[in-house]
């Protein structure tokens, strides 16, 4: 498809003024005569595929093909004010691009569309020491709200860990203070902690979920899916009854904007004497 988009660039007039992700909004690919042909719908929209900064030449042919116009080679993607130059990097450099850290604000930007705060972070590390960075304060003043992000969430939730497991350890060892009840003398009961506590006349399902999935709807309206998908990992709420899960899974679902499918199973044990 790549080769057959440089043939597209020579055929059609129009596609020279063209970059590689605008591309797709004017032309779709035919998978019956493999090439590509103008669009009649404008309704797509391209999108460049994430090369990590270290991967070298690679990262920088992607940074060409975002500001290069209709190569029918390339050469020409290697090309600046009429000079071929021996690899992409070097012609990213020429290109005048370079000095101005676009290439590491680009990747930073599109990182954060579906990385999460911690891999934004190694990201930018690597950064800092392998690649050549004009102004990294600069760098940093300009995405420090994704680099930083779900780092005070995560402090918050390393010391309510560190809390609740002091207090099952000293509620196993016999430290945790015993109470009683009215009528009764001997102490024999325990106080719970507030934060483990389902008020009256609260839902108890939405109480458990909000809990364990805080701002749900919201991480789900972000778009970064590889995020969500590790942060909903990391969760999990546990129930004795499928009955129960059911309910909880129910309620969840429908939480979430879009449509639910329901797929049935059936499992069989197979009769062959050999099978294990």
């Amino acid at each position: 498809m790549f080769m057959q988009w440089m043939k597209a660039n020579d055929k059609y007039e129009f596609a020279k003024n063209l970059t590689y992700s605008q591309f797709p909004e004017y032309f779709v690919w035919d998978r019956d005569a493999l090439e590509w042909v103008p669009r009649k719908r404008r309704n797509c929209i391209g999108r460049m595929v994430y090369v990590h900064p270290t991967s070298s030449e690679l990262f920088y042919l992607i940074m060409l093909l975002s500001v290069v116009r209709g190569p029918t080679c390339y050469e020409e993607l290697r090309t600046v004010n009429g000079l071929v130059y021996k690899n992409y990097r070097q012609a990213w450099y020429h290109s005048g691009l370079l000095d101005d850290d676009g290439e590491w604000h680009d990747a930073l930007s599109d990182a954060a569309r579906f990385q999460s705060g911690r891999q934004l972070r190694d990201l930018f590390v690597t950064m800092l020491l392998f690649c050549e960075i004009a102004e990294p304060l600069e760098l940093w003043n300009m995405h420090w709200k994704d680099l930083s992000d779900d780092i005070e969430y995560s402090q918050r939730r390393d010391d309510s860990t560190v809390n609740f497991g002091k207090w099952i350890l000293d509620l196993g060892d016999g430290n945790v203070p015993m109470v009683n009840l009215d009528g009764e003398t001997d102490p024999c009961w325990i106080k719970l902690l507030p934060e483990l506590l389902i008020k009256p006349g609260e839902n108890s399902i939405q109480e458990i979920v909000d809990v364990t999935y805080p701002n749900l709807l919201t991480k789900h309206k972000d778009g970064k899916w590889k995020e969500w998908a590790e942060w909903l990992r990391n969760r999990a709420i546990l129930t004795p009854k499928n009955e129960e899960v059911e309910k909880i899974n129910s309620f969840v679902l429908s939480t979430l904007p879009g449509e639910v499918t329901s797929y049935e199973s059936s499992n069989t044990i197979c009769k062959a004497s050999t099978t294990v």
